[in-house]
Parts: C-alpha cells; sequence; structure tokens
C-alpha cells in the first residue's frame, strides 16, 4: 500500500525520555508531598499514556483533577530537564526519517504537549524534515482525533501511525489507519501484524 504520510510517536518511538520522567516525578512528588514516588518501572507503565491515564495510574488515591494537575506540572519540569540535558535518540533515527521525508510527508502525535515535540525536534536536528505535529495534551483530544485533525488539514487520504504501546495501536485502528509496532518501545511483547525491531526496518517495510 502507497502511504501519502508516515506519523510518528515520540517516546518509544523515536527516543526515550523515561528516567528523566521520573527525576520529574519524584522532584514535583518532593515538593507536593500528597504525590506517591515513583520507580523507572513505574514510568515505563505509563509512557504513552495520556494525562488522564497517568493520573489514574500513578495517583489512584488523589482525586482525579488534582492528579491531572499535578501531571502536567511533572511534564512541563521533565521538558525543561530535557532541554538542559537532551534524551536518548534511537539508533538511525535521523537516517531513516531523513530518507522518508524523501518519500511522504511525515508527521508526529504524541499524548504530551506542543512544547515536548518543539524540544524534540530541536534536539533531534529533524524540524526539517516533518510538515506537522499535535501534541495532544495542549489540545484536550484524543490521539484518534489527532490522527483525524492531521490527515484532514494535510489533506491526506492513506497514512499509517507508528508507535509502542496498544493504545497507540488502537487509535490508528479507530482513525482507519494502518498501524506498524516498534518492538523496541514500552510495550514489547504487543500483538501486531505489522511491526519493526529496529526503525532502520520501516525501509523495507513500507
Amino acid at each position: 500500500m502507497k502511504y501519502e504520510m508516515i506519523i510518528f510517536d515520540i517516546d518509544g518511538t523515536l527516543w526515550e525520555a523515561s528516567e528523566i520522567t521520573m527525576i520529574a516525578a519524584n522532584t514535583i512528588a518532593d515538593e507536593y508531598k500528597e504525590i506517591p514516588k515513583v520507580s523507572i518501572e513505574d514510568i515505563y507503565k505509563v509512557m504513552g499514556l495520556g494525562k488522564r491515564d497517568i493520573a489514574q495510574i500513578l495517583m489512584p488515591n488523589i482525586e482525579l483533577s488534582k492528579a491531572m494537575g499535578y501531571v502536567d506540572l511533572q511534564t512541563k519540569l521533565a521538558i525543561d530537564l530535557i532541554n538542559k540535558n537532551g534524551a536518548h535518540i534511537y539508533e538511525n533515527v535521523f537516517s531513516v526519517i531523513k530518507y522518508l521525508s524523501k518519500k511522504y510527508k511525515l508527521g508526529i502525535i504524541t499524548n504530551n504537549f506542543d512544547d515536548y515535540v518543539k524540544l524534540f525536534l530541536e534536539k533531534s536536528n529533524l524540524k526539517s524534515f516533518f510538515i506537522d505535529y499535535i501534541g495532544n495534551a495542549s489540545y484536550g483530544i484524543s490521539k484518534k482525533e489527532a490522527i483525524e485533525k492531521m490527515m484532514s488539514r494535510n489533506n491526506v487520504s492513506l497514512a499509517c501511525y507508528i508507535g509502542d504501546i496498544k493504545k497507540d495501536m488502537q487509535a490508528a485502528y479507530d482513525a482507519n489507519i494502518d498501524f506498524i509496532h516498534a518492538k523496541y518501545g514500552f510495550e514489547p511483547n504487543l500483538e501486531c501484524e505489522k511491526f519493526i525491531n529496529d526503525i532502520s526496518e520501516l525501509k523495507e517495510i513500507l
């Protein structure tokens, strides 16, 4: 199938920022004592999820709207820390994105904020290769809605989404587009017909 657009998730697909996310979460927990501290395993469970899910999983005993506010604080601190220290960009990302940009429109959709996408594009030196991005948290929309919005405003009818967790897959299917599972991400055992073990394999699959 010839796609017009390839849309990427960030966390667990293009880079890995779980350790910095843990540091940010625990720094906010030091300031607001009712927030439980988290381990790196806790962070692995929520990477890539939306704010509501993160709040419910990491702060189940705190009222939801308040917990979601704490998640916002943690996320904004994580962005500041990544801005200072960077994050781990997966091997081969730059060369593959550059290659794909010559054949497809490229986009990014994440459950994080727009500022997070901007930071990734700056740190990875990939800004010139992507034509569009949406950070769902900046607009209060779902990943499915973001996919539909991006395809509509870029006049695209055939696209696929590349991500690493079940909710990425479900969002793609709900938006009636194909999904390719990044098995090197946070849910390696996800059952999916199309998958990659390294981002370089996209050159063969697409």
